[in-house]
């Protein structure tokens, strides 16, 4: 039971290293410009168009390998793994190669290994782990890098490279160069050990404890919500909001920001403070215009069920309408959970 835990968790596992450019050709600024504003369909054919046009000594310079990379990562953005696996091969092919790069090509290679057949997933999967260790390895201070490499050890099945007593190794180093960065694998690695009320004790304990970065005590907050402890996490997330927004009162990171809609969608299912959950889903979708963000979709229909919550049926039938417009019938999770509930509701049935 505990493999296939481990194994369901594992394919629902998204890594976000996000790549920043240290220098960029003058012809690329607008689509450097562009990436960094999360056009990434604006920015990708100009990219494609530098790419396509380099004369073979640029090929071989870190301007080229940069454009390569900013085009894996958008490629990986839009879900279009083939195509980024192409060009992070041909990126990795121009050295020196940064831990931000060995990162991302870990990133290609896991996602890609989810959409093939289970024979070529093997191998894209020893790919993904030997890039990660890669990463650590070469950047043994990175943190991003150790917790990756951790969190894939203790989620990948081991036919696909993972392996509990290497994450049990670098959760030592990590939790030696950070004790608070550290906390959340280790309730992780509790569970799988253990059992799921174990880890569940450890989170309280670490609940209790100071944070110093913000991203660290979402990532605990996230961990109670996901088991249904609705108190302990509504008190984290109101302590990152209330410590962390900037002096214009905008949140002025995306923890802070993606707690506004933790928040809500905790109120919407306990099926109280509507009128709230509305005020902290209006303010999240201030800064949600990338529809190929994981919460791009799932915060609409949260915010239409908050609307219906209040009785204001008008606002959630023109909520429901505006996002049948958009594009979501490749998100097949999002699909059926939308449809589903928009029936439900249709029929007088689930709040």
């Amino acid at each position: 039971m505990k493999t296939i835990m481990r194994i369901a968790v594992w394919n629902c596992l998204l890594f976000a290293n996000v790549i920043s450019a240290e220098s960029a050709h003058p012809d690329n600024n607008t689509a450097v410009d562009l990436f960094y504003s999360k056009q990434y369909d604006l920015a990708l054919p100009r990219f494609e168009k530098y790419v396509s046009n380099a004369t073979e000594s640029q090929k071989n310079n870190a301007t080229y390998q940069q454009a390569l990379i900013y085009l894996s990562e958008i490629l990986l953005i839009k879900n279009n793994t083939k195509n980024a696996v192409s060009y992070i091969e041909e990126a990795l092919d121009i050295r020196p190669n940064s831990s931000q790069e060995l990162l991302l090509a870990g990133d290609i290679y896991c996602k890609h290994a989810r959409q093939v057949s289970i024979f070529k997933a093997l191998g894209y999967g020893k790919k993904c782990i030997k890039y990660y260790e890669k990463a650590a390895g070469q950047s043994p201070n990175n943190l991003k890098a150790l917790s990756t490499v951790i969190q894939f050890h203790l989620y990948a099945p081991s036919f696909a490279g993972g392996s509990l007593d290497k994450g049990v190794m670098y959760l030592a180093s990590l939790t030696e160069k950070s004790e608070e960065a550290a906390r959340i694998h280790h309730i992780q690695l509790t569970e799988i050990q253990n059992d799921t009320s174990a880890a569940l004790a450890l989170a309280e304990t670490f609940s209790e404890k100071t944070y110093l970065k913000t991203e660290n005590q979402y990532q605990l907050a996230k961990f109670f919500k996901q088991h249904k402890y609705y108190i302990q996490a509504e008190k984290m997330f109101l302590e990152i909001i209330k410590k962390d927004i900037s002096v214009n009162n905008t949140p002025s990171n995306w923890h802070v920001n993606a707690s506004l809609l933790q928040l809500a969608e905790i109120y919407i299912e306990r099926g109280i403070k509507a009128d709230k959950s509305i005020v902290y889903i209006e303010q999240y979708l201030t800064t949600s215009s990338n529809p190929y963000d994981e919460h791009f979709y799932w915060s609409r229909w949260s915010l239409a069920k908050a609307y219906y919550l209040t009785g204001n049926l008008e606002q959630y039938h023109q909520m429901v309408e505006s996002i049948k417009q958009l594009d979501y019938l490749e998100n097949k999770e999002f699909k059926k959970h939308f449809e589903r509930g928009v029936k439900e509701r249709r029929h007088g049935g689930k709040v």
